[in-house]
């Protein structure tokens, strides 16, 4: 869907992707591309055509975890 070979995606991007999986999975809500880039970002390295991942600012995924924990 995003057009990026497996390779191409440094590792920390494949274990955001993984919690975030794991963290909809928990919460019983469907992980969506749309949820998922609410939280995360795409950044391309030129040089190596390496793609990491990085969080949105002020949209922290852990911070509505713990709200939604505790309500």
């Amino acid at each position: 869907m995003l057009n990026v070979a497996p390779t191409q995606l440094r590792l920390n991007g494949w274990a955001f992707v993984r919690c975030f999986e794991l963290l909809c999975q928990n919460l019983e809500i469907l992980p969506t591309l749309e949820k998922f880039f609410c939280f995360f970002e795409w950044r391309v390295n030129k040089r190596s055509y390496w793609w990491s991942l990085s969080n949105v600012a002020d949209h922290n995924l852990i911070t509505i975890y713990n709200n939604i924990i505790i309500a």
